[in-house]
C-alpha cells in the first residue's frame, strides 16, 4: 500500500488505540472483532480535522497514511473524487468511516465462470461506518460531490496485496 500513499499526513490525532486493536486480529476477524473495530474507527473519525483532512487529500493525492504497524494493519485516509468508482476488488478485512460526501458500498460475488456479480448495494452517508470481511469482494462508488473516508486496512503487505477483479460481461 505504500506505493498507493502519496502524502503522510501530520496529525495529533491518537491512533494507537485502533492500530493495536486491529493488530490484535489474527487472520479472519469476527462479527464482533470488526463491530468493535469499526466502533474505534468511528470514535477517531469523529475527532478528524475535515477541511483539514480534505486540504490535504486531493485529486491528485487521494491518500494520506495516519499510521501503521509491522502487523500490518495500516489508517489511512481516502478520498474518492466526484462519481469516482473503483474496481471490484479484495484484500484484508477492512472497516470504512465516512468523514465527507456520500457514496454507495457494493458487495460482489464470485458466479463461477461469469466472474462477479454485484449482489447488494449500500448508500453510504457521512458517519456510517462499513465492515468489509477478509476477502470480500467490493467496490466503492463516490456520491456527486466525492467522498472523504478514514480506512483501517487489517493487512496490506505484499503477502496480502489488494487483488483487481473484472467483473462479467453486463455486470
Amino acid at each position: 500500500m505504500d506505493e498507493l500513499i502519496l502524502v503522510e499526513w501530520a496529525t495529533d490525532l491518537d491512533t494507537s488505540e485502533v492500530l493495536k486493536a486491529a493488530s490484535a486480529i489474527s487472520g479472519s476477524p469476527t462479527a464482533s472483532d470488526l463491530a468493535e473495530v469499526a466502533r474505534l474507527v468511528a470514535e477517531l473519525g469523529a475527532q478528524v480535522d475535515v477541511p483539514r483532512a480534505r486540504a490535504s487529500v486531493t485529486d491528485d493525492e487521494p491518500r494520506a497514511l495516519l499510521g501503521r504497524t509491522d502487523a500490518g494493519p495500516l489508517l489511512a485516509l481516502r478520498w474518492y473524487a466526484p462519481g469516482e468508482v473503483s474496481t471490484v476488488h479484495h484484500h484484508a478485512w477492512t472497516v470504512i468511516f465516512e468523514l465527507e460526501g456520500t457514496g454507495a458500498f457494493e458487495r460482489w460475488v464470485e458466479d463461477g465462470d461469469q466472474g462477479p456479480s454485484l449482489s447488494s448495494t449500500e448508500h453510504v452517508d457521512v458517519g456510517a461506518t462499513v465492515r468489509i470481511g477478509d476477502g470480500e469482494l467490493h467496490r466503492q462508488r463516490a456520491g456527486e460531490h466525492g467522498a472523504l473516508e478514514l480506512v483501517l486496512i487489517g493487512d496490506l503487505s505484499p503477502d496480502r496485496p489488494r487483488v483487481d477483479v473484472e467483473p462479467g460481461a453486463a455486470r
